[in-house]
């Protein structure tokens, strides 16, 4: 005798989500049946076909300088531009590794010094 094939529609939405939130506690495949009274064939075929795909891992994204910039004001309205410090020093970090100083010479003229000596 052949066995009927199970169809989907033996589970509610109900059911389903139980099913989910089910495994996510970490309930065996005998636990779930019994608590929702139904074939463990049932269960075992609605895991089967929707079953999580593990997501690929993601590359960790190289931060820049205007990663660390502020361009949004406290009521979410554009037009502002903030340099925070770990912007100012990814800046200095990144130009000092292409031209081996802080400054170029096309932007030491115009950056003023308070103290002269310094």
């Amino acid at each position: 005798m052949k066995k009927a094939p199970i169809k989907k529609t033996e589970l509610s939405k109900t059911q389903e989500y139980a099913i989910q939130g089910m495994l996510a506690e970490g309930k065996t495949v005998s636990e779930i049946a019994q608590f929702l009274k139904k074939a463990r064939a049932i269960v075992e075929a609605y895991i089967k076909d929707n079953a999580p795909k593990p997501e690929p891992p993601a590359l960790p994204k190289e931060l820049r300088a205007g990663d660390f910039i502020i361009n949004k004001s406290a009521n979410q309205k554009s037009g502002v531009a903030i340099m925070t410090a770990g912007a100012s020093e990814k800046g200095d970090e990144s130009r000092k590794s292409v031209t081996g100083q802080a400054t170029t010479s096309k932007t030491r003229n115009v950056i003023y010094k308070i103290n002269k000596d310094r």
